[in-house]
């Protein structure tokens, strides 16, 4: 496996799985809190996808792929600053150590913006700030 920069060609996955994944995550939220914690999904995904596209012209976003296939996309990260926006990797690689490679590309991040299922795993030590994204 392999970490490079993000290209063009990856915006279609990082906006399907960030948005997808997320929108997951709160509704999740939502359902144990019995409130509604979740936008609509139309608003989401506009507004989300919109948030996204404006953040990676900025943010520092680093894909891991198989060494064979560079095309071949197993999860990537994006940050800026001191924030980690997203971390994402596929299922059949997680709890495999992917996520850990690529915070490695991280230097003095200490917050994070968006809380999901993982994020007790990769940001443990970060403060949670929303505002941040």
């Amino acid at each position: 496996m392999i970490v490079r920069p993000f290209k063009d060609g990856d915006l279609n996955f990082i906006l399907s799985t960030w948005l997808r994944s997320y929108y997951d995550a709160l509704t999740q939220y939502s359902k144990r809190a019995q409130a509604r914690l979740a936008p609509s999904h139309d608003v989401f995904f506009q507004e989300h996808q919109r948030k996204i596209k404006e953040t990676l012209k900025t943010a520092k976003v680093f894909i891991l792929t198989t060494a064979e296939e560079n095309d071949q996309i197993i999860g990537y990260i994006v940050f800026e600053g001191d924030a980690l926006h997203f971390c994402y990797v596929k299922a059949p690689f997680r709890k495999l150590g992917v996520a850990k490679k690529l915070c490695k590309e991280m230097v003095g991040v200490k917050q994070y913006s968006h809380h999901t299922t993982y994020s007790k795993y990769i940001a443990k030590d970060f403060i949670y700030n929303p505002y941040k994204f």
